[in-house]
């Protein structure tokens, strides 16, 4: 089925470029000005970058520099081609935890769907059609993912143009699967200006400096769905994403931020569980996100401006400075009814689309690993309860 919609769909959002539309910001950086548009090319590979504000004592001014996230040196490869019947030395292939995706690069996916989606009757998995609002990922994966894929057999991320390389991930994205991507990107959006500032070093450690060109690590755009023989992380592990996400969790110094569903599914999807359960096992940082449409009021100014998502995270993002008044202002509209799910999380109870992932999740918790990753799982072990508990605090601490 990849094949046939790859043969008869226009990705040109992807590899050609699209129009994106923000407001202007005003003085206190609020988007609440005029409308612009304009066109952004994808046809090109673009650096990935973050950013550092730094004040400059002879003008009394912060600057800003830009530092590119860079990956390890690439060492070619050998190829052979059987039409030329000779060898090619060509660039290798970023490996799986440097295959972070951009903002940019996932607006790009969304310009796509708005356009195809209703033109070319996409259907969800339950076979009803479906509007661009209801695109979930396993629908995109239907119909964008695979079928842009699967000519390069490779990861989306790696057969898009706009990719430079080694795309190092500043942070790990955990979300479930069932939800909206109009809303997933909508919460991106708000964490990337969230975590936009980075004047000190605590503010870097905290992965500030995040722009449109910074990589995050997404599971379904990071993994190539069609492995081949070189290709042996993907292909030769038993559960490739299980140590995907790990080294991405490494590369991304522990950051992760968490997507939540307005009905909090996250807490009983088993992948989902494991993603943020990982956090615990390093020194890093969570911020939690869902798309809930509010009110922001700036709290010195009391200026309005809409948003369509909301974001809460231990200490503030960087934007707030640490200023106690602007995480409130900025947290305050969190839907909290989705935080009392957390109560319930059951890693031993929790769903996964395929019997196996979650098989090998519970041996991986409980600490099988090698052969005993089959093994079927104890209905009750020490380490369940480890988990959740840390999943329930890092939660509950933000109900009041």
């Amino acid at each position: 089925m990849a094949i046939k919609i790859a043969k008869s769909a226009d990705f040109s959002e992807l590899t050609v470029g699209y129009d994106h539309s923000y407001k202007q910001k005003d003085y206190l950086g609020m988007y609440v000005g005029a409308d612009i548009t304009f066109a952004l090319g994808m046809s090109q590979p673009r650096k990935c970058e973050y950013e550092r504000q730094k004040y400059d004592r002879m003008t009394r001014k912060h600057q800003t520099y830009t530092t590119v996230l860079k990956g390890p040196t690439a060492v070619p490869q050998d190829v052979y081609n059987k039409k030329t019947k000779k060898h090619n030395s060509v660039p290798a292939l970023p490996s799986i935890q440097y295959r972070g995706i951009t903002l940019r690069q996932l607006r790009a996916v969304v310009a796509n769907i708005k356009r195809r989606c209703v033109l070319e009757g996409w259907t969800n998995l339950d076979g009803k059609l479906i509007s661009a609002e209801e695109v979930t990922m396993y629908d995109a994966d239907r119909y964008v993912l695979r079928p842009f894929t699967v000519f390069k057999k490779q990861s989306f991320v790696t057969s898009l143009p706009s990719t430079d390389g080694h795309q190092r991930p500043r942070w790990v994205v955990s979300h479930w699967w069932g939800g909206t991507i109009i809303e997933f990107v909508q919460c991106i959006e708000q964490f990337v200006r969230d975590f936009s500032t980075n004047h000190y070093d605590d503010e870097d450690k905290r992965g500030g400096g995040m722009t449109d060109d910074t990589p995050i690590w997404i599971w379904a755009f990071a993994n190539n769905p069609w492995p081949q023989k070189e290709d042996v992380l993907e292909k030769n592990l038993e559960n490739p994403m299980m140590l995907g996400l790990s080294m991405a969790m490494k590369v991304a110094d522990g950051r992760i931020m968490t997507i939540l569903d307005k009905n909090g599914a996250i807490f009983r999807r088993i992948w989902c569980l494991y993603e943020m359960s990982l956090l615990s096992a390093e020194e890093g940082l969570l911020a939690v996100y869902t798309a809930h449409k509010h009110t922001y009021i700036e709290p010195d100014s009391a200026a309005e401006e809409d948003r369509d998502a909301i974001g809460i995270i231990s200490g503030g993002a960087t934007i707030d400075a640490g200023y106690i008044p602007s995480i409130t202002a900025r947290e305050i509209s969190f839907p909290l009814d989705i935080l009392t799910k957390s109560l319930s999380i059951t890693v031993e109870e929790a769903e996964a689309t395929t019997d196996s992932d979650r098989v090998h999740i519970l041996n991986a918790i409980t600490g099988n690993s090698g052969s005993k990753v089959k093994n079927t799982p104890p209905k009750s072990h020490e380490q369940y309860n480890a988990v959740n508990n840390v999943l329930r605090k890092s939660f509950s601490s933000r109900i009041e």
